[in-house]
């Protein structure tokens, strides 16, 4: 990062003050914790049993390999839905009161092929301090092959990213699996972001190791020696699997910030912000279909992704109810809220804003 970021506070926004009280109150009031709840533990359970019913059925059912097909595609959904409603809830400490707990669960996210570590320092840290602030904000770089912010350097080919973006999200996974987490975790070993989070580099990298070699002992060495798949049928199996998960996570991911009407501020050249900080996160992200209950169940309530950079230590399965007093709070302090009413309508929308990042500097 190129300076220090400050949010202006001066207008410390009633906003801000008045959010926060009023969701407070709404706990207060209705007598409700604002960690997980039994639906939120079913929820829980039913994801993590599907995501090794579907292994046990790629690993020992003696039936034809492409009757197996589906069960990798499954299990794709699963590993997403798992990254979405019991990693990602955990990760900030959304999920219980006990630590414990939230540590448990967000180890999932290893058992998935990912690392928590780094995940929580580019998600938690980098992404909700600075929601959009392109070079400050990790979930906009993908490098030179899509450019997800207007203040990136535009190449010709981006022209075309409208069309070929979704198969590079497509590769996520693999990419987490094999690349990503390494690369993370010698940037923050490098620029002392291990250390100032309290962790041990050597640590930390330890763990990455170990969790990899356990993920791909299961997930590839397992497969390979005791199902009746051949190489070739596997890896078409494993890629259904690992597509699917990567194309699920990246969309639900850009369509709360790439999307029509999201602002991609910069910072001032005292690193000064605009705007506080509650108003930025809430002018920087965008709901969509808010009222479609099995797609929110699903995406571990991401389609509040407005209530979640609010309040990210409340667990997601409170984010329907809080929207309404958030919505109501920013009509009377004119903060911009985003709400796209459909999911197809938030796919068009990022649809409309890479096709337009690809061809306007």
């Amino acid at each position: 990062m190129a300076q220090k970021i400050k949010f202006k506070e001066a207008v410390r926004s009633d906003f801000h003050s008045d959010i926060k009280a009023r969701v407070n109150k709404y706990f207060t009031d209705n007598n409700l914790s604002s960690k997980a709840n039994g639906a939120m533990v079913a929820k829980t359970v039913f994801l993590l049993s599907a995501y090794w019913i579907c292994y046990a059925i790629i690993v020992g059912a003696d039936v034809w390999w492409v009757a197996k097909l589906p069960a990798f595609f499954a299990m794709g959904l699963c590993v997403a839905g798992i990254g979405f409603s019991v990693m990602h809830d955990a990760a900030h400490g959304a999920y219980s009161n006990k630590e414990w707990v939230n540590n448990m669960l967000g180890y999932s996210l290893n058992t998935i092929g990912g690392n928590l570590f780094t995940w929580k320092i580019q998600h938690n840290i980098l992404h909700h301090t600075y929601t959009n602030l392109y070079e400050y904000d990790e979930d906009l770089d993908a490098g030179i092959v899509v450019r997800l912010s207007p203040h990136a350097k535009r190449r010709s080919f981006q022209k075309y990213q409208h069309l070929y973006a979704w198969f590079a999200y497509s590769l996520v996974h693999l990419s987490w699996i094999l690349i990503k987490d390494f690369k993370k975790i010698s940037h923050y070993n490098g620029s002392g972001l291990t250390y100032q989070n309290k962790a041990k580099p050597t640590r930390e990298v330890g763990i990455i190791v170990a969790s990899k070699l356990f993920y791909l002992f299961y997930m590839i060495f397992i497969p390979l020696k005791y199902s009746n798949l051949s190489v070739g049928q596997f890896i078409i199996g494993f890629l259904i699997m690992s597509f699917t998960s990567g194309v699920v996570l990246s969309v639900v991911f850009q369509l709360a910030h790439v999307v029509e009407g999201t602002e991609h501020p910069q910072p001032d050249v005292d690193g000064v912000v605009e705007n506080n900080w509650a108003k930025h996160q809430v002018e920087t992200t965008a709901n969509f279909s808010m009222d479609n209950g099995l797609l929110s169940w699903y995406v571990g309530g991401l389609n509040f992704q407005i209530e979640h950079h609010l309040f990210p230590k409340i667990c997601s399965v409170h984010y329907p109810a809080i929207s309404k007093i958030v919505q109501q709070t920013a009509a009377e302090h004119q903060v911009k809220y985003i709400a796209q009413p459909t999911f197809i309508g938030a796919i068009g929308s990022h649809y409309t804003i890479l096709k337009k990042l690809g061809n306007q500097d």
